[in-house]
């Protein structure tokens, strides 16, 4: 399957086959939607996923999000 690939899982502390997938979400502490993702291939490009998540951002505050604050996890 198209970008699968071991990568090391926090979940299962081990390296396990899986997709390098970036979120991004907004919630108000009850409610979680996704506003965007983007699929990770660190084998065939040359962004990050801090790249990744910038770009998000960009775009969120394009669409006319603009939140309190933003938390990022890697």
């Amino acid at each position: 399957m198209a970008f699968v690939r071991r990568m090391w899982s926090g979940k299962h502390h081990r390296t396990v086959k899986g997709m390098g997938l970036v979120t991004l979400v907004w919630t108000n502490g009850t409610t979680v939607i996704s506003i965007d993702f983007r699929i990770y291939n660190i084998d065939e490009e040359d962004k990050t996923k801090n790249d990744h998540f910038l770009d998000m951002l960009d775009k969120a505050e394009e669409r006319g999000f603009n939140p309190e604050f933003v938390l990022f996890d890697t």
